[in-house]
């Protein structure tokens, strides 16, 4: 399948329109290969961390002879809370390699190149050290903003947002990668904003979904492939708002004039100092 053309953001504006647009040429092309890395991979963890808790919970609360209300009973939570610990630390690394693997595939529609799920899984390992130092440094910072005033740290966090795209396919991490997201989202805050409240209410909304049924089973189930599914168009989506700020800014330096011979130029490390200066600043 051909290279998806360039998204034209109107006037230098990245619009929610061109987003929408890149959206559903994606979900087309790749929705159903990006998924199956998701369901491959994440299906299976949530299925046995949902059964595992629902056994768990059904015999936390014992009865005790002379004691008119139930009880915990403690080994029953110290294996919930072990169960629970074990679980985030391995979806900390298997989803890390999912959403790159899935967001790798998704990518090479604009990229033209031809990768298959071996080979996206392939890259969702290789970058997956560089993934997690950049995303525990980038949470560090949000979760230092969020102390500080709520404000900066929902900022910050918008404003790291491209930090998988950026990792994956410009190759770039670290304190770098968090200044090439945040030089990538500067302008886009408002339509990245609105992109996020469409998926939280399409999420809201599809999980009535888990509740047309009352059997447990059936509802963990339901639960774990509809988080597959708004992992992969949230993945998607995400993708597309990337490459579209990307090439936003990609016009916006060709179309700034020369400095004429004998000016000083910007330089990479002034144009890293200049975005240093405006880093509390609400783009």
């Amino acid at each position: 399948m051909g290279k998806l053309g360039q998204p034209k953001p109107n006037d230098g504006h990245l619009d929610l329109g061109v987003v929408f647009d890149q959206t559903v040429e994606l979900l087309r092309a790749k929705f159903w290969i990006a998924f199956f890395i998701g369901a491959m991979l994440l299906l299976p963890l949530e299925l046995a961390y949902g059964f595992i808790r629902a056994s768990l919970l059904e015999r936390l609360m014992i009865d005790v002879p002379g004691l008119a209300e139930p009880q915990v009973d403690k080994d029953v939570l110290s294996q919930l809370q072990l169960a629970t610990q074990i679980h985030v630390v391995v979806s900390l690394i298997v989803v890390s390699v999912a959403n790159i693997a899935m967001m790798r595939v998704v990518a090479s529609r604009y990229l033209g190149d031809s990768i298959g799920v071996g080979s996206a899984l392939g890259l969702g390992f290789f970058h997956l050290g560089d993934y997690l130092v950049t995303i525990l440094l980038a949470a560090l910072l949000i979760v230092l903003g969020l102390i500080a005033l709520v404000i900066p740290g929902l900022i910050l966090l918008f404003r790291y947002s491209f930090i998988i795209q950026v990792v994956a396919i410009e190759e770039i991490s670290g304190r770098a990668a968090l200044k090439r997201s945040r030089a990538l989202m500067k302008g886009n805050y408002w339509t990245a904003i609105m992109v996020v409240i469409i998926f939280l209410l399409i999420g809201w909304f599809s999980r009535v979904a888990i509740f047309v049924t009352s059997i447990p089973s059936i509802q963990i189930v339901t639960r774990s492939v509809i988080q597959v599914v708004m992992t992969t168009l949230g993945l998607i989506a995400w993708t597309a708002f990337y490459f579209s700020a990307r090439y936003k800014l990609e016009e916006q330096l060709a179309s700034t004039p020369a400095a004429p011979e004998g000016d000083a130029r910007e330089t990479g490390k002034e144009v890293d100092q200049r975005f240093d200066g405006n880093e509390r600043a609400f783009d």
